[in-house]
């Protein structure tokens, strides 16, 4: 989602990342930050953002984000279910279910 909000600056996502810290708190567990810059330096994410000059606005923003995050350890954070089928995005690319599912950030994923 972070990098959905910014990759696309008119998308709900991006409504979502403008609101995080006004209307919301955000919960982060330790991890997410280096996940979000390694996410905008995949070379797919990258090529969006090169040529618009917004991939240091977008690291800029991890940054904003994670100074206004509460940093939750991750087993204080639900565990969360990937459902067998369900097109679950990765940087803009479908993930095919029969994939196994990584940790992400620390958080547990079944």
């Amino acid at each position: 989602m972070v990098v959905s909000g910014i990759r696309s600056p008119g998308a709900k996502p991006a409504v979502v990342l403008r609101a995080a810290g006004v209307s919301f708190r955000l919960a982060w567990p330790p991890g997410i930050v280096a996940d979000c810059l390694r996410v905008l330096a995949y070379p797919r994410i990258a090529k969006i953002l090169a040529p618009t000059g917004r991939q240091e606005y977008a690291c800029r923003v991890v940054a904003g984000l994670a100074a206004s995050a509460d940093v939750v350890p991750p087993e204080l954070l639900p565990n969360l279910r990937a459902v067998k089928g369900a097109n679950v995005a990765n940087a803009g690319m479908p993930r095919p279910a029969e994939r196994p599912v990584r940790p992400l950030a620390g958080l547990s994923m079944s």
